[in-house]
């Protein structure tokens, strides 16, 4: 789709000049909207390193808990709805800066959070991994990139 504008920009109230803003704007509207339209796949593509932007309804924590087979998240959005003893354990993908995963745990028992490798998780070595209380849910961010990338997590009470 090709869309060609001049003057996008009209004087008005508040604005110095729609003219201004034309001549100004290191944007053209044409490229601002076919960035727009870019396809999720298509920029899935140009990122290195993305996670499928889905959801996984129910999944179970590792039994036994532990950062090497800990069960990988599956999604952006992850219901941990089996969590058969304390400390069972789930484990985030590669930490990349800019994601962020929300994760609920409708289990009775509290599990056991890893990041990937050498992460930290609230400047926690991923080995040790962080508590996630059962019937809580935390929003894990990502803020650095590997190696030793650097998650962080807002979690309910």
């Amino acid at each position: 789709m090709t869309v060609s504008a001049t003057n996008v920009f009209a004087s008005g109230f508040r604005l110095r000049s729609g003219e201004d803003l034309n001549a100004n704007t290191t944007t053209p509207l044409n490229q601002v909207i076919t960035q727009a339209n870019t396809s999720e796949s298509q920029i899935a593509t140009q990122t290195a390193g993305t996670f499928p932007r889905t959801t996984s309804v129910s999944l179970t924590a590792f039994a036994t808990g532990g950062q090497a087979n800990a069960t990988q998240m599956a999604g952006v959005a992850t219901n941990v709805t089996i969590v058969a003893t304390a400390a069972d354990s789930v484990k985030l993908p590669a930490g990349i800066a800019g994601r962020d995963f929300y994760l609920t745990n409708t289990s009775a028992n509290a599990m056991q959070v890893f990041g990937n490798g050498t992460d930290l998780i609230n400047n926690i070595a991923s080995a040790t991994g962080v508590s996630h209380a059962a019937g809580s849910n935390a929003i894990y961010f990502c803020v650095s990139s590997q190696p030793a990338a650097r998650w962080f997590r807002v979690i309910s009470a």
